[in-house]
């Protein structure tokens, strides 16, 4: 499935996303010793009648692994998260999440120039490879893709 950056990537960080769910602080992480990476993050609800619903979601995995096919559950079960492309790398895949019937995706790509997810290597925590994140203020808003 091919996604255009119009359709995915939601990098609004004062206008307020209805019909999505936004997605902020997000940061993951590739671990010196053992060589897995890890994803943090937080989702809110921001549809009507679904403000105030959140959760905090993450996952680990073994760097060079596929990790496309499992939806995660998060903290709040009734939220779930995948990545439908898996993440080669921890600056550069889509971001996928559902809660409630809606399902919403964002790209996020530190090599596209754009501001909002940022990545450093050596990461700046002692013992990561590599870091990814939003940057100070920013938000991702996981949007459904248009249907065509």
């Amino acid at each position: 499935m091919k996604f255009t950056l119009a359709t995915i990537l939601a990098v609004a960080t004062s206008a307020t996303a209805q019909n999505a769910l936004q997605v902020s602080p997000l940061s993951a992480q590739v671990l010196t010793e053992s060589q897995t990476a890890r994803i943090d993050f937080t989702i809110v609800d921001l549809r009507d009648g679904q403000n105030g619903a959140s959760t905090a979601c993450s996952t680990a995995w073994n760097v060079g692994e596929d990790s496309a096919t499992s939806w995660y559950p998060c903290e709040n079960g009734l939220f779930t998260f995948n990545f439908p492309n898996g993440i080669a790398e921890i600056g550069d895949f889509v971001l996928q999440a559902r809660h409630a019937g809606f399902t919403g995706s964002a790209a996020l790509n530190s090599h596209a120039g754009t501001a909002i997810w940022r990545c450093e290597a050596p990461g700046q925590t002692a013992g990561t490879d590599e870091e990814c994140n939003l940057t100070e203020g920013s938000r991702v808003y996981l949007q459904a893709a248009p249907r065509v």
